[in-house]
């Protein structure tokens, strides 16, 4: 077993993205100044936005889509499904958008060349892609919940420790930090959340408590996480890196370089 100690994650106070002109237009916007140099492509859409009429789901999708029945939940699906269209559009064009599946695991057939992951919450829709695997969730920082009771149920004693040291609206906020880390983890394993929420770590570090050290399972070395502020939200992406050898996919349209994320530099997942 690799023994290396965990990489740290600076936690600075967050800066907020702010969308330029037209960043919530229809077109859906690439996160250009988001997105890890070389890593995946970041898609928004505000729920606000409305569904795209000229843009019809699959037969699937509809199938699913007619057995939710909550006005809100249609809309953010509908809505998801439509932004990871668009975004498959630009970045693969051609393809068949029946293949898409409606649900569970995003996986997409192995010759577009593209991983996928999507996530919507509150308001606000992102979708991922790339050549490797990868996850994402997102929460709004305002969300009102017995993060306490949950943090109880769901972390490890230690994470339970350090986020019970803060004041509570820090603690609140860091929750839903890491929570949102754990999450988009699953997904990019496809895993559930029995038995697996806690194998992504997140704490304080002992010398000093402004530094979090990030340590994943053994076995899982490679992955890299970042994590920002999008218009209230917290927005984490953990995604495999490509490896120098590995076999490309069809090349992506020529888009302009994306800088470093803007609040964390990517880190390395380490094993503990």
């Amino acid at each position: 077993m690799d023994h290396q100690p965990p990489a740290a994650l600076t936690m600075r106070t967050p800066r907020e993205h702010l969308p330029g002109p037209g960043a919530y237009a229809r077109d859906l916007e690439l996160l250009t100044d988001m997105a890890p140099a070389h890593g995946p492509r970041l898609y928004l859409q505000p729920l606000a936005a409305g569904a795209d009429n000229t843009r019809p789901l699959n037969k699937a999708q509809e199938q699913r889509l007619n057995t939710i029945t909550n006005p809100t939940r249609r809309l953010e699906y509908r809505l998801s499904r439509q932004l990871l269209q668009r975004a498959l559009a630009r970045e693969c064009p051609g393809r068949d958008n029946h293949q898409v599946p409606a649900a569970g695991p995003l996986l997409l057939p192995p010759e577009w060349g593209r991983y996928a992951a999507m996530a919507h919450s509150d308001g606000l829709a992102v979708c991922g892609l790339y050549q490797r695997p990868l996850g994402l969730d997102l929460e709004p920082r305002n969300r009102i919940l017995h993060w306490q009771a949950l943090a109880e149920r769901w972390f490890t004693p230690r994470e339970q420790a350090c986020l019970a040291a803060l004041p509570p609206a820090t603690g609140k906020d860091r929750f839903l930090l890491l929570w949102t880390l754990k999450e988009a983890w699953l997904k990019a394993t496809h895993q559930g959340i029995a038995n697996n929420l806690q194998q992504l770590q997140l704490t304080q570090g002992a010398a000093d408590p402004s530094r979090w050290q990030l340590s994943l399972p053994a076995n899982n070395s490679g992955w890299q996480a970042g994590v920002l502020v999008v218009s209230g939200y917290w927005l984490s992406l953990l995604w495999q890196p490509e490896e120098p050898s590995a076999t490309k996919g069809p090349a992506a349209p020529a888009m302009p370089q994306a800088p470093p994320w803007q609040l964390h530099t990517p880190l390395q997942c380490r094993q503990t």
